[in-house]
């Protein structure tokens, strides 16, 4: 009888704030977040932060035993550290918006074909004007006119300095949140002088290897964005036909594929648990593989807190430490937003922790319904409930930055995700193993992008598979504040004895 009253006592204050006291680091996260947003629409004087500060410090050191009080504090504290760092590593430039300048600049990446140009990232050493002369390191956008221009050159050109770097204000705000301040022109006529480096990325090494597996063009543009993270060779159509289905995760490297990295390298180097303490070398191996992986796929912001993540879970494996998926997602997004606020503010990186997030909140403790299955009926399930729970999780996001509700991503990221998994698998091998040996890996990679493709394409072609609806500011508060709402209500519930 205590038993059965104690499954239907109903939700319990007590459950829920035992279940958030194990996830800290992700509490303190929010305060963090809210000081980024305070300090790009408030301006607060530095006294006003010094004295928040001090009264923080009092309170904890008087009223220390008093946990309310002292959560307060630590809130605000954390609060006025996220304004902070966001005031003093917010992007400044000294360039007036359309100043000619003398500049130095060092192209960073494989210039993308676009209509009529070529377009690169590069980063400005150096700059003079008429009224100046300084050194510098500002990220900029470059517009290449030249097809001799390849990534690592050290340009140096007389040119025109613009702070906007597309037509369109959204993704011109995208730009400047990852850190870009603006754009230059590169062509025949501004260059004076070029100095070849010859020195390539780990990223370009990547393409070239991938290049030499692959003959289908189309699917060499899928494959590259999903094995090595770069889009230089997506068609504009294919694109569009991947949003409209809800299927641009896939095409953008996240958590999922560095998921099936993280399972290849495992197999991999598993030998090395059998020397001694080899399930500790083990781990480091994994963990070193896995951020060369990151450099060489061009460390995207929703790669690196993916990578972030993974690494907490194998340093706590190797020393045997309890692992909570939410205080390493937490850990993760905490290191990124210190070191570059605006991440807040970046497309890509929402979407990643919005579905990391629900993942984890609601997609785990389903997948817990299903681990009793066969191995076929569970990894179906799995892979479908994985699927949904990101899909929801990412669409007000979605609809409110892309004007469109691709509700049937639910229903065909599972079907494609299967694709997905051979073409980043196989991807790894190429990418491993000696040219001789990647020929029926890139066979089965190139094909398997080839039906992905064809699957999107004939998806895409459905009149009812999305609708065109952009979902207001308010709208996505309304809609997160109920999936939490909804996610303390299940944290709250008494378990089962």
């Amino acid at each position: 009888m205590l038993e059965f009253e104690s499954w239907h006592n109903g939700f319990s204050l007590k459950g829920l704030g035992r279940r958030l006291r194990s996830v800290p680091l992700f509490l303190l996260l929010v305060p963090y977040v809210l000081g980024i947003l305070l300090a790009d629409a408030v301006l607060v004087p530095d006294w006003v932060l010094v004295v928040a500060f001090v009264l923080a410090v009092l309170v904890i050191e008087l009223w220390g035993r008093s946990r309310l009080l002292s959560a307060m504090a630590v809130s605000l504290a954390v609060l006025g550290f996220g304004y902070m760092t966001t005031t003093l590593l917010r992007p400044t430039c000294d360039i007036a918006d359309g100043e000619y300048i003398t500049a130095r600049v060092r192209v960073n990446d494989i210039p993308s074909e676009r209509d009529g140009y070529r377009l690169s990232h590069g980063v400005i050493e150096a700059w003079q004007s008429d009224s100046a002369s300084k050194s510098a390191n500002y990220d900029v956008v470059l517009w290449i006119r030249n097809d001799s221009i390849c990534e690592g050159d050290i340009v140096e050109l007389r040119t025109k300095f613009r702070s906007r770097m597309s037509r369109h204000e959204p993704y011109n705000r995208l730009l400047r949140n990852r850190g870009f301040v603006g754009g230059v022109g590169v062509n025949e006529d501004n260059i004076i002088g070029v100095e070849r480096s010859g020195r390539q990325t780990l990223q370009s090494r990547a393409i070239r290897k991938l290049e030499c597996s692959m003959r289908d063009s189309v699917s060499h543009s899928t494959v590259e964005a999903m094995v090595v993270g770069s889009r230089r060779l997506e068609k504009q159509a294919l694109r569009e036909a991947y949003s409209r289905t809800g299927l641009s995760h896939l095409m953008a490297l996240s958590g999922l594929h560095l998921g099936i990295v993280v399972m290849v390298l495992t197999l991999l180097l598993t030998p090395i648990i059998l020397i001694r303490h080899g399930h500790r070398w083990h781990n480091v191996a994994v963990v070193v593989v896995l951020w060369i992986y990151v450099a060489m796929s061009g460390a995207s912001a929703s790669l690196v807190r993916a990578a972030l993540m993974f690494s907490v879970m194998h340093l706590a494996q190797m020393s045997s430490m309890r692992y909570n998926s939410l205080n390493a997602l937490a850990t993760a997004l905490f290191a990124m937003l210190v070191y570059r606020p605006s991440y807040i503010y970046d497309v890509s990186f929402q979407l990643s922790a919005v579905a990391v997030i629900g993942i984890i909140v609601w997609g785990v403790p389903l997948m817990r319904l299903v681990a009793q299955r066969g191995f076929i009926l569970r990894s179906l399930l799995t892979t479908l409930i994985i699927g949904i729970t990101a899909t929801l999780w990412t669409m007000p996001i979605v609809s409110h930055i892309f004007a469109n509700v691709p509700y049937m991503g639910v229903v065909v990221t599972p079907v494609a995700m299967l694709t997905a998994y051979a073409i980043v698998c196989c991807g790894i091998f190429v990418l491993l193993l000696p040219a001789p040996l990647t020929m029926p890996f890139g066979w089965v990679m190139e094909h398997a992008a080839w039906a992905q493709n064809s699957f999107v394409e004939w998806v895409a072609q459905w009149e009812w598979v999305a609708i065109n609806y952009q979902l207001s500011t308010a709208g996505v508060a309304i809609i997160y504040t109920l999936f939490a709402i909804i996610t303390l209500g299940g944290w709250s519930l008494c378990e089962k004895k």
